[in-house]
C-alpha cells in the first residue's frame, strides 16, 4: 500500500480534483479519506506558549543544546 498526502484548501463548491501520480495503473483501486485540520494558528501559538513552561520539554532542549556545544566549539577551534 502506497500513501500519497495532498493538501487542499476546500473551495465554494465542496468539489476536489484530486491528481493521480503517473506510475499508479489505470483502473486501479484507491481509497480516499479526508482529514480536516481544524487547528488554528492561535492554537498553534498556545501550544508554543505552553511547551516553553513545560519542564520535561525545557529540559530536553537544554539537553540537546549541551550535546551540540561540544559541536559547535569545535567548529571555532
Amino acid at each position: 500500500m502506497e500513501a500519497i498526502r495532498q493538501k487542499v484548501k476546500i473551495p465554494k463548491n465542496r468539489e476536489i480534483l484530486i491528481k493521480v501520480p503517473q506510475h499508479i495503473p489505470e483502473d486501479g483501486l484507491a481509497e480516499v479519506i479526508i482529514l480536516l485540520n481544524q487547528e488554528t494558528k492561535q492554537s498553534k501559538l498556545d501550544k508554543l506558549k505552553y511547551a516553553m513552561t513545560d519542564t520535561q520539554f525545557v529540559n530536553d532542549l537544554k539537553e540537546i543544546s549541551e550535546d551540540f556545544r561540544a559541536v559547535d566549539i569545535a567548529e571555532w577551534e
